[in-house]
């Protein structure tokens, strides 16, 4: 099993594909000619949850050589699109809030190319007012998988939408429950952490127990500096192995509760959004969450996770074996997929796909 060590910044940086971290960024990994696949999603932002799902889905489509866009990055440049032999929407949150907006620029351009295209670890939580497009997607992809059975549910119920599990599942962090651990991890977005009555919360916390921050969004170090001014230690990136040697951590990020999983930590899921409660939920670790901001209840599952520690961490183990078994099925499945693109994709030309683009204007 791969393991990758995350002690310092520059391990961190280490596991990520090479290349310098920008929007557009080329990961060729392989020589032999194969399939040119853009991958849409929230990458290059240095969030290390889907940087680490970046990582995953390198790894998952060797050799074929990628292209990772940011999809917030504007405007998106038509050219690279009509490059593509296959566009991959994901993996993460992309029908959550506002954000389900960019979702419609597909159906936008998608008619123009003439690109394959495909949906891959989303988590939805709304579909209106981006039905049309929704519907669109469904109708067009080859591929279209949700990591959660409500988001099927919540984008129509369409046989056609197969659940499989996060894609980080592909290269897990290693299981190794540390025998002496230390303090309580706090796995905590910024977006949180500047809201007053969270922020007192933790300070809260901080009286009675041995918190740390673990940050995970380095952009602009905006995690680091909000701990920072609520007097919570922690340091200016994302710490794998201090994470692994917490005593337990309390997480309102997604990849938080994932990473503890993987590594054998056990964990508080703050009931921050649907994504956190549909994994516990559907996972049968539903007595892991929490109301957010509910400092009695915390407090009361420290005491009760510690008392209960090997009790937990048998049971996230069962649930980490699961998943790490579903993404070998997942694997099979997703290759599959591509098998049939390919004969479809090669015998276009670059040059040929833009004069076809082109055309339509």
């Amino acid at each position: 099993m791969l393991e990758l060590s995350l002690e310092s910044k520059t391990d961190y940086k280490s596991f990520l594909p090479k290349g310098k971290c920008s929007d557009g960024d080329v990961y060729h990994m392989g020589e032999r000619k194969n399939l040119k696949i853009l991958v849409l999603g929230w990458y290059n932002r240095l969030n290390i949850g889907d940087e680490r799902i970046r990582y995953s889905i390198s790894k998952l489509l060797n050799p074929h050589p990628i292209t990772f866009h940011n999809l917030w990055e504007f405007p998106i440049p038509f050219d690279l699109f009509a490059a593509q032999d296959l566009i991959i929407i994901g993996g993460g949150g992309l029908w959550v809030g506002e954000s389900a907006g960019l979702i419609s620029i597909v159906e936008q351009w998608h008619p123009k190319i003439r690109a394959h295209i495909g949906v891959l670890g989303v988590s939805a939580e709304t579909i209106e007012p981006f039905r049309t497009s929704t519907e669109y997607l469904l109708e067009k992809a080859n591929f279209f998988e949700v990591r959660d059975h409500k988001s099927k549910v919540i984008l129509g119920g369409s046989e056609k939408i197969a659940v499989y599990p996060d894609l980080t599942f592909h290269t897990p962090f290693r299981w190794d429950p540390c025998t002496q651990p230390n303090g309580i991890a706090l796995c905590f977005a910024a977006t949180y952490l500047n809201d007053s009555p969270n922020a007192n919360f933790l300070r809260e916390l901080r009286k009675d127990f041995n918190v740390f921050g673990i940050p995970f969004d380095e952009l602009d170090d905006a995690d680091y500096r909000c701990f920072q001014t609520i007097d919570i230690p922690t340091q200016s990136y994302f710490d794998g192995e201090r994470l692994r040697r917490a005593e337990l951590a309390v997480c309102s990020r997604f990849h938080g509760i994932i990473f503890c999983i993987q590594m054998g930590v056990p964990f508080i899921a703050l009931n921050s959004s649907g994504k956190i409660r549909n994994f516990c939920e559907e996972n049968g670790l539903g007595d892991f969450l929490v109301p957010f901001g509910c400092l009695s209840e915390v407090q009361e599952k420290i005491v009760q996770m510690r008392n209960q520690r090997e009790n937990i961490l048998d049971r996230i183990e069962k649930v980490r074996e699961k998943l790490v078994m579903n993404s070998a099925e997942h694997r099979q499945h997703f290759l599959s997929e591509i098998d049939k693109i390919i004969p479809h994709a090669y015998g276009m030309s670059k040059k040929i796909k833009m004069k076809l683009f082109r055309s339509f204007f």
